[in-house]
């Protein structure tokens, strides 16, 4: 299976992880790096041992896009790894063309999505998040969804139990049991028989 624009999903080493806050990334990512024997680069707790602050406060102290460019940074260096690698991405750094440029050659995407409720109100529990107005997060929502289906390889429903979405992620990916990182059975033809509910409704 190839990503809109021709992109093959052939032998890249990563996993990305994407998707708005409280989405679940790092939950998935934890249980991913269980089955699958990788490491993990998560932004957020890249931001910490680098930089000694929290997410949350480099934006209050140094500004948003601040902390955007961090995170983007934090990406290609993951990105960079020839270790095969569970990466999870701030949600930032999918508005930025060479992180997604970089996406498509090093990884396979996946992409949480749940409802802009749901998202808020896990969100909400995260003590390393900025403070987001519902509305202006709905609308960030919006203007992302573009990125997003641009880098999905996998797009899942963040509301499954997390067993499941490894599951899914694994089965897509090829990736079981394979320390190399490669595709799997199957080739490049990632996820042809996903089973549907895996998917949020409105990508069925």
């Amino acid at each position: 299976m190839e990503r809109p624009g021709g992109h093959p999903n052939i032998g890249h080493p990563h996993i990305v992880l994407i998707g708005l806050m409280g989405a679940g990334k790092s939950t998935l990512a934890e249980a991913l790096a269980d089955r699958l024997g990788h490491p993990i680069r998560d932004s957020d707790r890249d931001i910490e041992v680098v930089l000694r602050f929290t997410g949350a406060d480099l934006a209050e102290h140094h500004g948003v896009p601040r902390l955007h460019g961090v995170e983007r940074g934090m990406l290609l260096g993951a990105l960079a790894s020839d270790e095969p690698t569970i990466i999870t991405a701030a949600a930032s750094t999918v508005e930025d063309e060479l992180c997604r440029q970089a996406m498509r050659q090093r990884a396979f995407v996946v992409v949480l999505q749940a409802p802009v409720e749901v998202l808020l109100e896990r969100a909400a529990a995260g003590v390393h998040r900025r403070p987001v107005d519902p509305d202006e997060f709905a609308a960030l929502a919006a203007r992302r969804a573009g990125p997003f289906a641009e880098v999905a390889d996998l797009t899942v429903d963040a509301r499954l139990p997390v067993e499941d979405l490894v599951t899914a992620v694994v089965e897509a990916a090829g990736r079981v049991n394979d320390p190399t990182g490669r595709p799997g059975p199957g080739g490049s033809d990632f996820g042809a028989d996903l089973d549907h509910r895996y998917l949020p409704p409105t990508w069925r």
